[in-house]
């Protein structure tokens, strides 16, 4: 018995440490898309600035603009293997989107979602979710969305980056290397990510305290 869980617990943190290695790696894509440069110019920063709420901009600033984008986009994405497309929400409801090989349609109906009301609560400032691709899309498999809410350089106007993923983030885990047959996966808050929570025995205040006491 001691043997089976000192053998568990190495594969749960090897799997984990991958899992979080992985996940490190999108969020470091995620800073850096919001914090590329074209010049003198923040891109991202500046687009959150021009497209506020309320704010309206040209034609023509609105091209100049989706071409720094999507320049910026593709100076970093291309060979990141996990990153299937990027797309800013800003706040007047503009959405710009670059993707490698196919649409997502993530700026339909966007605000009607589950991961975009949980990014546009006041205490949260990223997320993680697993959704089922636009029926349009010809991307058929689950993806990861990686949210991020930020602010332009006056903290005023704000943005919402998505980095959309595939599952390979998490190739790993369900592939039956773990002694057990129901595995979860949770963010640092006890959400459920990966796993269906009906399967789920655990209350959130007990995986706190497992967490806390590790």
């Amino acid at each position: 018995k001691k043997t089976f869980s000192e053998a568990s617990y190495v594969q749960v943190t090897k799997l984990t440490s991958e899992i979080n290695n992985n996940v490190s790696t999108i969020q470091n894509i995620e800073n850096a898309l919001i914090t590329s440069r074209d010049g003198k110019e923040g891109v991202m920063l500046s687009i959150c600035s021009q497209e506020g709420k309320d704010k309206r901009i040209s034609a023509s600033k609105w091209l100049s603009n989706n071409r720094k984008y999507e320049y910026v986009c593709e100076n970093i994405l291309p060979t990141n293997p996990y990153v299937l497309g990027a797309y800013l929400f800003c706040e007047n409801g503009k959405v710009y989107s670059y993707v490698k090989n196919t649409e997502f349609y993530l700026e339909d109906n966007y605000r009607k979602t589950a991961w975009y009301r949980r990014i546009s609560s006041d205490d949260t400032m990223e997320d993680i979710s697993i959704v089922q691709p636009d029926k349009r899309s010809h991307y058929a498999s689950p993806m990861m969305l990686f949210t991020k809410k930020f602010t332009d350089m006056h903290a005023r106007n704000k943005g919402v980056l998505v980095l959309v993923c595939n599952m390979d983030v998490i190739q790993d885990y369900g592939n039956g290397t773990l002694p057990w047959g129901d595995s979860f996966i949770l963010n640092d808050a006890g959400r459920i990510i990966y796993g269906k929570s009906d399967e789920l025995s655990l209350s959130r205040d007990q995986i706190r305290y497992m967490d806390s006491n590790d």
